[in-house]
């Protein structure tokens, strides 16, 4: 016996109720998705930077010098350690918080070389920097690096929108006042929705630098 189509159709009222349950779960599951997201590429994030370290540590070890800092040597991000001994596999590591429109040599980690005086040595240098061409009366000579994740926010500033001239001077003063390096790290605690970015630091930095970094 056929049941008429009446009696298994579905009312206006009882469709509007499904989808607003729906809505509510959907509602409650996509931010638990994007924070278990974060959570993923946080760790892969944190491993790469691990396995990195070490390939910058033995290439130290074998040259007595640290890989060449951005832009200062005829090579670019960490082509250092891939040639003509691999201590890593891959020249472009991957960043996996980076923007995906862009190009494999502006999406990996940045890596940055330093100096006694906290300045990150770089061509063209500034006032938290310092160019290894042009040196002046402050040592140019690399004695620690820092790695970084651009973090959930995909940039590499202390907030969306501000430059990165801010954070280089958030590292040039971060022994004397750590607040600022502080709030540039990203805070797991806050899972998508917080600014900042993953690091790791090496060589002969500081404590502050090791204890606020490496984590």
């Amino acid at each position: 016996m056929t049941v008429p189509t009446k009696y298994w159709a579905f009312t206006l009222i009882e469709l509007l109720i499904v989808v607003a349950i729906i809505a509510i779960l959907a509602a409650i599951a996509v931010p638990n998705f994007m924070e278990a997201q974060t959570r993923s590429k946080s760790s892969r994030a944190r491993a790469d930077m691990r396995s990195l370290a070490v390939g910058i540590e033995s290439y130290a070890t074998d040259n007595n010098a640290f890989p060449p800092g951005y832009k200062t040597a005829p090579r670019d991000c960490l082509i250092a350690l891939t040639t003509p001994i691999p201590y890593i596999g891959n020249a472009y590591p991957l960043d996996p918080f980076r923007p995906l429109s862009f190009q494999p040599s502006k999406s990996s980690y940045t890596y940055e070389l330093m100096n006694v005086n906290n300045k990150i040595i770089e061509k063209g240098g500034g006032a938290f920097s310092v160019d290894p061409a042009n040196p002046g009366d402050e040592p140019f000579k690399g004695i620690w690096w820092w790695l970084a994740s651009r973090g959930p926010n995909n940039t590499f500033g202390l907030k969306p929108g501000e430059p990165e001239y801010n954070l280089k001077q958030s590292f040039f003063e971060a022994e004397n006042n750590s607040e600022a390096l502080i709030n540039s790290i990203y805070d797991p605690t806050n899972g998508s929705q917080s600014s900042g970015n993953l690091y790791r630091v090496g060589g002969a930095a500081s404590a502050v630098y090791s204890t606020l970094l490496n984590r």
